[in-house]
């Protein structure tokens, strides 16, 4: 999930203003406790970055998905 403050940092390619939200899809049975036991494994690992994960139940509305083949450097205009 891609976002920026302002929108137009993707058209001029102002990625250091790009903020993101990696999403993956969870079964219904996962619960915090495995998120939790995940995390402490991810950590004794020095996996910093597991201190951001979280379970997250999204209710979205209308959505735009797009599938971008090409350079990443290309992605901001999609966005």
């Amino acid at each position: 999930m891609w976002w920026a403050e302002d929108p137009s940092a993707f058209t001029s390619n102002h990625r250091d203003s790009w903020k993101w939200t990696l999403l993956s899809f969870l079964p219904e049975w996962v619960t915090e406790e495995h998120v939790q036991a995940a995390t402490s494994k991810a950590l004794a690992k020095k996996i910093q970055l597991a201190q951001q994960v979280q379970i997250l139940e999204l209710t979205e509305g209308s959505a735009h998905q797009a599938l971008h083949i090409g350079s990443f450097v290309d992605v901001g205009p999609i966005l």
